[in-house]
């Protein structure tokens, strides 16, 4: 070569190949292969024979991916031109594309294979699941109406497992007076698109009664439902036991009624007599009598009062309807109530503007009037009580928070503190029964919500509950 320098690149997504003729004392061609796809730069490569056309001896060095030639040359013309090049280009290209096929090839087979054995275990695991939790899954194509579901959810109706109903021998297996409401479910879901999720009574195909939870979906294309698909449970365990859970505490609540509706009688008459014997007697008695007088009385009214607050605790939740109802109103009118005990202890009451609820009325009344005037009884010596009543929108539910400044509770009685008749203080220091955040727990449960607080000695207590926005029971 006459030149100084020449140098030929030739490119490829798989290997570079870089010549060039270096002009020293005695001219060097210095040769480099680098493999981008990791394979064998040895003497088995394609590229094998170009360096056999080199007769004198070289030097190889290796470096990772990369050989490069060097060699010593006398000052003659380079005999080797562009198209053996592109022969070497091209037998290289073939042999790291067949390599590369062949790994991925044998890669994509141990995929495969993992993947086969990962949905084996995933499809086990998923029966398993089925199985303890009583739940099957199901689909029904709209346009032949033909269903299709999985082995669990004939294991519950106690039907081969092959068996496949249509949807019209599967409305049969529920209970009588429930395939109006399976049906129109089923019905409004085609129709409008409407989802459900119904607990209702069953029969097996073996006439065992259980209860199942139905759930089910439909799936739209344009504006037509195409499919629905959901969830079939047994929930008999879980019902049995709500239903019993439900008789029991009606009965006690009947109980609870009763008791306490015959036991205001009795006492009314020994209230009147007390009264009778302290008003005709009272002179008489020397300053002992008068004592045990004064302790009846008080031990007779305190009695009252707790006859009258289980009472009240047993009717919290009968037969009252429940509608929209405007918390703000509510408060507003309990505020008004309590303005004689607002304006003696010269307390400020924040309230920021509160939402419409789903509920009872009289019973949120009863739920904001006993937690306010709780803010305003466990008040702090010297101190002007505050209290802040405020909402926030917690996704189906509204969350509502009374804040105060008084006394606190500490964490240990937290809990205690919502048990019926359970008190933390002196009841001569402040006044009641022990039933009034009894009475908002039971208020607050029966809309679906949850109650608790957030207190700490001396810094006051926040209490926080939710009710729902619409009617999701």
């Amino acid at each position: 070569m006459s030149e100084l320098s020449r140098e030929l690149l030739l490119k490829s997504d798989n290997f570079n190949i870089s010549i060039a003729l270096i002009e020293e004392n005695i001219k060097q061609l210095q040769i480099e292969f680098v493999s981008k796809t990791k394979i064998s730069l040895s003497e088995s490569s394609p590229y094998h024979f170009f360096f056999d056309g080199i007769q004198q001896e070289s030097l190889k060095e290796k470096k990772g991916d990369s050989l490069i030639l060097k060699k010593k040359i006398s000052n003659q013309s380079f005999l080797y031109e562009k198209e053996l090049l592109q022969k070497i280009k091209a037998e290289f290209n073939k042999y790291n594309k067949l390599e590369l096929l062949n790994q991925l090839e044998n890669k994509n087979i141990e995929l495969q294979k993992a993947y086969e054995k990962l949905k084996t275990s995933q499809e086990e695991l998923l029966n398993r699941t089925q199985q303890m939790a009583n739940l099957g899954g199901w689909e029904i194509d709209i346009v032949n109406m033909s269903v299709e579901w999985t082995d669990q959810v004939s294991r519950i109706h106690e039907l081969p497992l092959n068996t496949r109903p249509n949807v019209e021998e599967g409305i049969k297996f529920y209970a009588p007076e429930a395939r109006p409401i399976i049906t129109e479910a089923v019905n409004q879901a085609i129709e409008k698109g409407i989802s459900y999720d119904l607990e209702l009574p069953f029969i097996t195909a073996k006439g065992n009664h259980r209860w199942v939870r139905a759930i089910g979906f439909p799936e739209k294309k344009g504006k037509k439902v195409v499919r629905l698909y959901g969830f079939f449970q047994d929930i008999t365990v879980k019902k049995s036991a709500e239903l019993s859970l439900e008789r029991k505490n009606k009965e006690l609540e009947q109980f609870v009624y009763i008791a306490s509706h015959d036991l205001q009688e009795p006492l009314r008459t020994i209230s009147n007599f007390i009264n009778i014997i302290d008003t005709e007697y009272n002179n008489h008695f020397d300053e002992l009598a008068q004592k045990s007088m004064f302790y009846i009385k008080e031990a007779t009214n305190r009695m009252s009062n707790l006859i009258k607050g289980l009472l009240d605790y047993s009717v919290i939740g009968r037969n009252e309807e429940l509608k929209i109802v405007d918390t703000q109103k509510i408060v507003d009118a309990v505020l008004n109530d309590l303005h004689l005990a607002i304006s003696e202890k010269d307390a400020k009451v924040n309230v920021k503007k509160l939402p419409k609820v789903y509920g009872s009325e009289s019973e949120l009344r009863q739920l904001f009037q006993n937690l306010i005037s709780n803010a305003l009884k466990f008040t702090k010596p010297e101190t002007r009580p505050i209290v802040s009543i405020e909402s926030k929108k917690d996704n189906l539910y509204w969350q509502f928070s009374i804040k105060d400044n008084g006394i606190g509770i500490a964490k240990k009685h937290q809990e205690k503190i919502f048990k019926i008749f359970q008190r933390l203080h002196d009841k001569n220091k402040y006044k009641g029964t022990g039933i009034g955040l009894a009475n908002c727990q039971k208020i607050v449960q029966l809309h679906q919500g949850k109650i608790w607080l957030d207190s700490l000695p001396n810094k006051g207590s926040t209490f926080y509950f939710t009710l729902m926005e619409k009617d999701k029971m």
